[in-house]
C-alpha cells in the first residue's frame, strides 16, 4: 500500500485532476484578495482623519457564497479524479497492469483512496494558510469573521472527502469512467429531487397540495451535495445571528458515516470484481435489474410531474396526463438503458510493447 511504485502509477493516472483540485483549493485566497480590493473601494479613506468611515452595519454581515463556489468546484475534481484512479482503468484496459503487479487488490484499492484524501487535506490546508495570511495582512482583519475559515476547512475536508469515497465506491461498482462519474454526480444530489418527486406524486393523487417537509427535510439531510453547495448560506446565517455555525455535528456525522460505509464497501468490492466486466456499465451483473428499476421508477415520477404541470389550469389535477407522462418517460428510459447496460466502453491501453509493434509494423 506504500509502495512508491503503486503510489507514483496513480499518481501519473490522476494527475490532471490532483493539480486541478490544488488550484481549485487556491480560488478561496484569491476569492478572499477580491473581497478586501472591493470592501477598500466601496468604502474609502477619510482624508480628514487617521480613521476610516465607519460602514453601516451591514457592511460587517459580509457576504460568504463566494466560498460555495470553491467548494462546489473540490466536490466536482474529487469526482473525476476518483473515475481518473479507477474507471479510466478499466476503461482503457490498464487495470489489468495494475492487478499483475504483486500487491493485493485491497491495497490497490487503499492506495488509491489515501492519495486523494492526502492531495484533499494538503490542498485545503495550503488554502487555508493563505487565506489567514490574506485576511490578516487587508482590511479584512476588520470584516471577515475567523471562525467561518475554521467552518470552511471542515466542510472542504470531511464533504469532499466524503464524496471522494462515495465516488471511489461506485468505482468497484462501476465498469468505466462514464459510468463512474455519471453514477456518482446522480447519487450525491439524488435524495432531494427523488423527494419533490414523491411529494408530486402524492400531491397528485391526493387532489391537494402536500408540504410533506418532514420527509422533505430528511431527504435533504442526506443529500451529499449539501455539505459542499450551501456552505455561503449558513455562514452568512451563522454570522447574522451572531452564533456558531449551525448543523457541524451533522456534518460530522453524515460525512463520516458516508466516508466509513464507502470505503468499507469499496474495500469488500475490491477483491470480488471481475475482469471480465471491464468497461460496461456495471460490474456486477446481478445488480442490473435493481438499477433498472430504480431509473425506470425515477423517469415514470419525473414524466407524471412533467406532464402534471404542462397540462394544469387550475383546479384539479389529471391523472390521465400524470400516468400518461409517466409511461412514456418510463418507456424511453427502459429503452435507453437497455442500451447503455450493453455498450463496452473500452479501448487498447498505449504499452510500451504495443507501441513498439506499431513502430515496427511502419
Amino acid at each position: 500500500m506504500w509502495s512508491r511504485s503503486l503510489w507514483r502509477q496513480n499518481y501519473k493516472q490522476a494527475k490532471t485532476m490532483i493539480w486541478g483540485f490544488i488550484l481549485v483549493s487556491l480560488l478561496l485566497p484569491y476569492n478572499l484578495f477580491q473581497e478586501s480590493v472591493s470592501i477598500n473601494n466601496e468604502w474609502p479613506k477619510n482624508l480628514d482623519s487617521h480613521h476610516r468611515v465607519s460602514p453601516p452595519p451591514s457592511a460587517y454581515d459580509m457576504s460568504y457564497y463566494f466560498m460555495d463556489t470553491s467548494l462546489i468546484l473540490q466536490g466536482m475534481v474529487v469526482i473525476i479524479m476518483a473515475s481518473l484512479l479507477l474507471g479510466l482503468q478499466r476503461t482503457n484496459q490498464s487495470y489489468e497492469l495494475t492487478l499483475s503487479l504483486p500487491y493485493s487488490r485491497q491495497e490497490i484499492m487503499l492506495s488509491k483512496w489515501l492519495l486523494g484524501v492526502l492531495t484533499i487535506v494538503g490542498s485545503v490546508a495550503v488554502s487555508a494558510l493563505l487565506s489567514l495570511i490574506v485576511i490578516q495582512t487587508t482590511i479584512l482583519t476588520e470584516y471577515f469573521h475567523l471562525e467561518v475559515l475554521g467552518y470552511y476547512v471542515i466542510f472542504a475536508i470531511l464533504g469532499t472527502v466524503a464524496i471522494f469515497s462515495f465516488a471511489t465506491m461506485f468505482g468497484y461498482l462501476t465498469g468505466s469512467f462514464f459510468a463512474q462519474a455519471v453514477l456518482t454526480s446522480i447519487f450525491v444530489i439524488f435524495p432531494i429531487p427523488f423527494a419533490e418527486l414523491v411529494r408530486t406524486f402524492v400531491s397528485n393523487h391526493t387532489g391537494e397540495f402536500v408540504s410533506m417537509s418532514g420527509f422533505t427535510d430528511s431527504m435533504s439531510l442526506v443529500t451529499l451535495a449539501m455539505y459542499v453547495a450551501d456552505f455561503g448560506y449558513r455562514a452568512s446565517d451563522a454570522i447574522h445571528r451572531e452564533g456558531g455555525l449551525s448543523g457541524i455535528g451533522t456534518v460530522i456525522l453524515v460525512c463520516g458515516l458516508y466516508t466509513l460505509l464507502s470505503v468499507a464497501l469499496a474495500y469488500i468490492l475490491s477483491r470480488h470484481a471481475k475482469a471480465e466486466h471491464h468497461g460496461r456499465t456495471l460490474l456486477y451483473q446481478s445488480i442490473e435489474p435493481i438499477l433498472k428499476a430504480g431509473v425506470i421508477v425515477c423517469f415514470f415520477l419525473t414524466g407524471g410531474m412533467f406532464f402534471s404541470e404542462i397540462n394544469y389550469h387550475g383546479g384539479e389535477r389529471s391523472l390521465v396526463s400524470y400516468y400518461m407522462g409517466g409511461i412514456l418517460f418510463a418507456g424511453i428510459a427502459y429503452y435507453v438503458l437497455t442500451k447503455l447496460l450493453n455498450i463496452r466502453f473500452r479501448f487498447q491501453y498505449p504499452t510500451k510493447n504495443h507501441n513498439k509493434k506499431v513502430n515496427a509494423t511502419k
